[in-house]
This record gives structure tokens, sequence and C-alpha cells, in this order.
């Protein structure tokens, strides 16, 4: 997230989400009666007798509004805020009618509360901190797959296929650079500096790739890394590769590894029959309250499918006692597996009661 200004008191913050964890932590700090305001549009229809009621003019304008609603959307990344209209760019605009915002990644708001709480200068801080990023790289001299990890989220790209068939033979060799090519060139779309590449498949073809890169471009060669005996290519590559040992020593301070660290500890946990972990909201609810929980994982899914309010309430009251709080993108394995637990797990710092 880019905080471009930040005002405690009086409350005032400029924000650029910048991934699904951003609109997930504004979710928790948008309130009612906080004013935001932002560019957005409106349709404008004609006032006269022979204007088509269903047709209208869609212009930009600036607007600010009194929030009343906060819903978010994981699974389209945004969300929307409603409210009633306070200012506006425009003339044409009535002032006291309502309007809804959808704040989507890159675009740039402003936030005004009374006072922002110190658990919301908190949350916006450590939400500022630059986030966790890696290119994986599944390919063979078939197929190539390619996903970005952003932060709890992995982002999958269109598979690239070779065209080659049959064993590698010499005369090929013009093909298989178009291919190395190909695959170059969607890494560069989807790189930025200091972001590790790893690449991962059987045979030479990952070391064909990384010694085509390191022609081609010897700023991203640095950051390539090739990661032998994980034989497995194309999509299914890149989530197969993310639970792999030598993948999780890479990624080994990043914010998934600490939830597959942590769910992996709740597994656990379960089979010995140890009562230190909950899995549900109104469980881990009950158990926040006392300062029991030490870490909690949520599923992006709980968003869709439980009460967002009272996610919203155990998120902030887990931070509150000191708890360690981790949004998990159901794009990865790690959210999959928490959602299938109930979309909630907690471990907690001593045993619950039964």
């Amino acid at each position: 997230m880019r905080i471009h200004r930040l005002q405690r008191r009086p409350g005032l913050a400029t924000i650029t989400p910048e991934s699904p964890e951003d609109l997930w932590t504004l979710r928790r700090i948008i309130s009612p009666d906080d004013i935001l305001t932002g560019d957005t549009s409106r349709v404008i229809k004609e006032n006269n007798d022979f204007a088509r009621p269903d047709k209208g003019e869609r212009i930009r304008v600036r607007l600010s509004i009194e929030v009343e609603k906060v819903k978010l959307d994981s699974s389209i990344d945004r969300l929307r805020v409603s409210g009633k209209i306070l200012d506006v760019s425009e003339n044409f605009v009535t002032k006291s009618s309502r309007h809804s915002f959808t704040l989507s990644l890159g675009n740039t708001f402003a936030l005004r509360k009374e006072v922002f709480p110190d658990f919301h200068m908190s949350l916006l801080k450590k939400s500022s901190s630059p986030i966790d990023r890696i290119i994986i790289v599944a390919l063979d001299r078939r197929e190539a797959g390619i996903g970005k990890v952003i932060g709890t989220h992995l982002k999958i790209f269109p598979t690239i296929n070779s065209g080659l068939g049959g064993k590698l033979y010499t005369t090929k060799n013009v093909s298989i650079q178009a291919y190395l090519a190909r695959i170059t060139n969607s890494i560069k779309t989807i790189y930025e500096k200091g972001v590790k590449i790893v690449c991962v498949g059987p045979g030479e073809v990952k070391k064909a790739l990384a010694n085509f890169i390191e022609g081609a471009d010897k700023e991203i060669s640095r950051e390539v890394l090739v990661i032998d005996g994980l034989d497995v290519t194309g999509e299914d590559g890149v989530f197969t590769s993310l639970r792999s040992k030598e993948l999780r020593q890479i990624m080994q301070d990043t914010t998934l590894a600490s939830a597959q660290e942590l769910l992996a500890t709740a597994i656990a946990r379960i089979s010995q029959d140890d009562t230190r972990v909950t899995f549900s909201v109104k469980e881990s609810n009950e158990a926040s309250t006392v300062g029991s929980v030490e870490s909690l994982l949520v599923s992006s899914k709980i968003f869709e499918t439980g009460n967002e309010e009272q996610v919203v309430e155990l998120l902030n009251s887990v931070e509150k006692f000191g708890g360690k709080t981790i949004l998990v993108d159901n794009s990865t394995d790690a959210g999959k597996q928490i959602e299938s637990l109930g979309g909630v797990v907690a471990l907690l710092r001593y045993s619950r009661v039964r």
C-alpha cells in the first residue's frame, strides 16, 4: 500500500492500494461517518422530451461522500464504499444524493476521520511496508507455467506452449530460442526490481532459460534462481513448487511461508488432540476476547460466505491483544486448506476448556 499522506489528528490519509491484502486492511479501517474523496464516474441523463430514459453520458467527477456502508468483494479485488454525497466537482450532480465508490488496486483516494486511532495508524504503517513478491516459472521444452506470489495471493498467467514435439534436435534450436524469448518477454511484463525469479522443471530447459535471460537482460538475470529436483511444469507445476521444501527455504521470510508454517502447526495440534486450536469465527472470537489467540489465519473466502462484520471484529480483537493475523488468499493451497477447515484457524496461547 502506498501512503502519500498520513495525519493522525485531524485524521487524513491519501492511499493507493496495491494488493488484495491492502483492500482487506482498508475494510477494517473505513467506517461509517468517515469522509471518502476520490475520482469516479456518474451517468448524466439529458432532461428533455426526446431523451431516452435508459441512456445517458458517463462522465468523470470528483466526489466526497459520508460513508454509510463498506463491503468487500475479494473475488474480484475491490472494495465497495457507499454513502451520501457531500461535495462534487460538477454542478449537475446533486449533493445529498447517494453514490458508491469502487476502490480497486491502483486507485488513489483520500480518507478523513476526526482522528485515526492508534490501532488504525498501526495497520496503515504495517501495510505500507514492502510486500513479498516472487515469480515462479515451471517449464520443460513443451510448456511453461508462470505465477507471481504477491503477499499471500498467487496470480497465474497464461501457459506458454512451445509447439515442439519429440526429441530436441539441433535443427530445432531456433524454435527453442523463440520459445525462451516468449517466456522471457512474459517475465519482463510482470518483473519488478528485486523480485526473485525461480525456475523449476525437469531436464535442462530451466537452465537454458536462465542463460537466455542472462544474455537478454543483465538486471533481471541477477534475480534468477534455478531449482533442481522439482520435475513439474505448467500451471500445476507452479502450485506444486509452492509445497516444496526447496522453495519454502527461499520464501522462508515471506508472509505466505509464515501462513504455511502456522497451518502445519494447527494440523499437528489436531492430530495430537491438542486443544490449543479453534476452527470457527465463534470459537475464535470467544478466545480472542480473553487474549488467548496467539495467531489467526483467515481465508479470503470467509468474506464471501461468512458475516463480514464478525470477521473484521475478530481480526481487530486479536491484534488489539497482541496476536498475529494473516489473511490468506484462496488462490493458494494454504488458503484452500484454511477454507476447508471452516475459513478460520486460530492458534491459542493456552488450552481451551472443553
